[in-house]
């Protein structure tokens, strides 16, 4: 009995080592595999100008893992375990692309190339598209392509604030304005961004057409409500753009030409670390006036006729008739862009950028002479009256990625809005006039206050107005 006991007891020892040492094998495995994950890191760029891809959607096909692309292409997906997964990013205006990935730890940071989509209409076959505009995951955010805007409907000039027009929740109030009307707010409601820097005035020729030029604009998201803490100040909604870098590796240069306006792109490369895009558009219609130009003036003024015209009052009086004289005012706006992109190492970027843009208004008259009432010759005065307008812009930015998942972003920028105005009326006998300026910017140290201005440019929530008003007169 004792020694079968003791074998029992033996046996019994050797069954819980056994089990032990299993156990311990068990938890190394397991152990492993816990340990067997990593971080997958790349950045998304455009096939044709290598140019990054921002906001594009970067998923593990068939798992839980998502995220979106940062402001310079990049992402960071966490903790894959290791193993065949299928990685497919979606970019809008762009072809899907799906490759495989092994996941794990020391994975190298990919470089993902995305080739633009081709719009392709087959025989009298009509299709219907939306990649032009895309809802996001985000509350109340869409995604606009500018790259697909000329494929809708315009007045003269490709516009990306008339195809935000388009969308659910977003109104004109009619074809003679480009300002947006979100969910019963006005335009003045809306913060305006383009790489950080706000704009204040967003339009050109009267509010008929945005200020910017899409050739410029590489994205366009719309917050329509619930927008982030970051973009306080606003009520109605939130345009964020983010502006072409251009392409680092060859030069590029493209133009275009309208009935009202003509338009130049240069992409210039740094040496393989960086680019320079430079971008110009200037209306010609003070050179030329076109039947569009002239259809647009009478539009705005309420003419029936298609030529607005600023008259001299003339009349009947005394039984004569006053000689008249029609002048059609000169006008026309420009707008510049540069941005320059530079990555001095692997994980820094820098990003200068700069816009500017203007309207300019002539309405001056040239004296002339007249037939008076007594049939004497009368001289009138020369009146001048010039206006011009517009935005002035600048920012920088510092974006390092520390690690897989740690990144820091400063942003440091100053914009502006500016109104003049002059008006001079000349004789031998008469002269007076006056001449008006007024800036509106972020914050003016000078008048050491907060800043308010009529609709134009109420688009500020810290701002400063300056103004100065200079009368001139002798009798």
């Amino acid at each position: 009995m004792i020694r079968k006991s003791g074998h029992c007891a033996g046996a019994c020892r050797l069954a819980v080592v056994g089990l032990a040492a299993a156990g311990l094998t068990l938890g190394a495995v397991s152990g492993a595999f816990a340990q067997a994950k990593g971080d997958i890191t790349g950045i998304v760029r455009d096939s044709l100008n290598n140019e990054v891809l921002p906001n594009a959607s970067v998923t593990l096909v068939g798992e839980s893992y998502r995220t979106l692309t940062d402001q310079f292409g990049r992402f960071t997906l966490l903790n894959v375990p290791e193993g065949g997964h299928r990685l497919r990013v979606e970019y809008l205006g762009y072809r899907v692309l799906e490759v495989t990935v092994p996941g794990g730890s020391g994975m190298a940071p990919l470089t993902l190339l995305m080739s633009p989509d081709a719009l392709e209409l087959g025989g009298i076959t009509v299709e219907t598209s939306t990649d032009v505009v895309q809802a996001a995951e985000e509350l109340s955010t869409i995604t606009l392509s500018p790259r697909k805007l000329n494929t809708l409907p315009s007045l003269g000039e490709t516009d990306v604030f008339r195809g935000l027009q388009l969308l659910p929740g977003v109104a004109g109030t009619n074809d003679a304005t480009s300002g947006l009307f979100v969910r019963g707010g006005t335009p003045d409601e809306n913060l305006v961004l383009l790489d950080g820097m706000t704009v204040y005035n967003v339009d050109h020729f009267f509010g008929v057409f945005s200020a910017f030029n899409s050739d410029a604009i590489k994205d366009v998201r719309l917050f329509k409500g619930g927008f982030p803490a970051e973009f306080g100040g606003r009520t109605s909604s939130v345009v964020y753009m983010t502006g072409r870098a251009g392409d680092n590796e060859d030069f590029n240069m493209s133009g275009g030409l309208n009935l009202l306006s003509a338009r130049a792109v240069t992409e210039v490369p740094l040496g393989g670390n960086g680019s320079w895009l430079l971008s110009f558009r200037r209306s010609y219609t003070d050179l030329i006036q076109s039947g569009l130009y002239d259809g647009i003036f009478g539009m705005l003024e309420g003419a029936e006729d298609d030529v607005a015209q600023a008259t001299v009052p003339g009349g009947i009086r005394g039984g004569r008739r006053f000689a008249q004289q029609s002048v059609s005012p000169s006008f026309y706006f420009f707008d510049l862009n540069s941005k320059v992109t530079y990555t001095p190492t692997q994980n820094d970027v820098v990003a200068l950028s700069l816009y500017s843009g203007e309207d300019n208004l002539d309405e001056s008259t040239p004296g002339q002479q007249i037939l008076g009432p007594t049939g004497e010759t009368l001289t009138t005065p020369d009146r001048t009256d010039e206006t011009r307008w517009g935005n002035q812009g600048v920012s920088g930015r510092w974006s390092r990625q520390w690690g897989t998942r740690f990144t820091t972003d400063v942003l440091a920028a100053y914009s502006e809005y500016f109104s003049e105005g002059a008006l001079d009326v000349a004789s031998t006998q008469l002269a007076r006039g006056f001449t008006d300026t007024g800036r509106l910017g972020p914050w003016d140290p000078g008048s050491g206050q907060q800043g308010h201005a009529e609709r134009p440019v109420r688009a500020a929530s810290l701002a400063s107005l300056g103004s100065h008003r200079r009368d001139t007169g002798a009798p």
